[in-house]
């Protein structure tokens, strides 16, 4: 595995938080991927238990009710076998990856029954659907119907660039991340597992919008940073903020990743500024979600500082850990280290279109 090349100190000032009942959360979704043999082909069921992706969503949610949460914890291991198993935004063809959007996205746009499934895949999300349909409103259902789209369409520009061999420009970077990281599916369970519904007029609105974006994106590089060891190999150097800084700037590769570490933390600090301008008058749907916008962050972060799946070799933990105990010792991960200041304080906005207008509403 590869190393950084610098120690990166982790700036998150948000108190960590995790659901009462993960081992539970985490023991009943085990027993649902044993229905769907997700665990063939490449990826291994070791390595897709090893994704930890009920602590994942049980520190996003951490005070949903149990039957809520599990349809969004299944998700969860089922986006990140198929990111690993069906995604093809790692070499192969973008018209692959559009065709395997398209079949996502018709599970998705419509209820069960779905005849004439057949992939174990597209039979497992239905049977999420199927779940979230048993108790989240038209609305939620919608708004995560459509959080797929920018996934998928995020994924297919990946594969792009990875078809023809280049590395986007950082505003090209930046723009394509915040669809491909998985964040928009993610955060749209927020309101399914809670069961508390945003009004509109809230969740449409650029505060709002702005906060939920800058969270998907830090926790996206946060990813980058974290996950530089399973992303990049010597012969496939990756598309990741690093990568995309080094070759924009011609700057060393110590340099880029502490101007990546800077840029993540300037927009930590604007989702918390953003935070802080949340009105009063904010109704309590939208005070819990923006709150678990928070716990996104600082949950992605401390499961993504112990999980196999970033620092473990083979992506698997030992079979006697539970998900309680699986902690950066017991990977062989050095502990992390926190910080309390930026790295980098600059208040102005970032030089990118698509995320400078996030700084306008300060």
């Amino acid at each position: 595995m590869l190393s950084p090349p610098v120690a990166i100190r982790h700036f998150c000032p948000v108190e960590p938080a995790i659901h009462p009942d993960m081992d539970l959360l985490e023991r009943r979704a085990i027993a649902w991927l044993g229905r769907f043999d997700l665990a063939e082909g490449p990826v291994s069921k070791a390595r897709l238990i090893g994704t930890n992706s009920a602590e994942f969503y049980a520190r996003i949610a951490p005070r949903a009710p149990v039957e809520r949460i599990q349809p969004a914890v299944h998700w969860c291991y089922w986006g990140f076998g198929y990111d690993d198993a069906r995604s093809e935004s790692r070499g192969t063809s973008t018209a692959r990856s559009v065709r395997r959007g398209a079949e996502v996205l018709r599970v998705v746009e419509s209820p069960p029954p779905h005849p004439g499934l057949t992939d174990p895949y597209l039979l497992a999300l239905a049977d999420i659907r199927a779940g979230f349909g048993r108790f989240a409103t038209d609305t939620q259902l919608r708004r995560w119907t459509n959080a797929h789209r920018g996934w998928l369409a995020g994924v297919a520009w990946e594969a792009s660039n990875d078809e023809r061999g280049v590395l986007p420009t950082l505003a090209e970077y930046l723009a394509m991340r915040l669809g491909s990281c998985g964040g928009e599916p993610t955060t749209a369970m927020i309101e399914m597992a809670n069961g508390a519904e945003v009004p509109a007029r809230e969740m449409d609105a650029p505060l709002v919008v702005a906060l939920t974006e800058s969270a998907r994106l830090v926790a996206a590089l946060d990813n980058d940073l974290v996950s530089f060891a399973k992303e990049v190999r010597p012969d496939r150097p990756g598309q990741v903020l690093m990568n995309v800084i080094e070759r924009q700037d011609r700057c060393t590769p110590e340099q880029a990743w502490t101007r990546a570490a800077g840029i993540r933390d300037r927009v930590m600090v604007l989702f918390l500024r953003l935070g802080d301008r949340l009105p009063a008058t904010a109704s309590l749907e939208l005070r819990e979600y923006v709150r678990c916008l928070a716990h996104t962050i600082r949950g992605n972060l401390e499961w993504s500082l112990r999980v196999p799946r970033y620092q473990s070799a083979d992506q698997t933990r030992p079979a006697s850990n539970d998900a309680a105990s699986n902690d950066a010792a017991s990977n062989g991960a050095a502990a992390p280290e926190w910080t309390e200041r930026p790295g980098d304080p600059d208040p102005s906005p970032l030089p990118v279109p698509r995320v400078a207008w996030w700084w306008d509403l300060l």
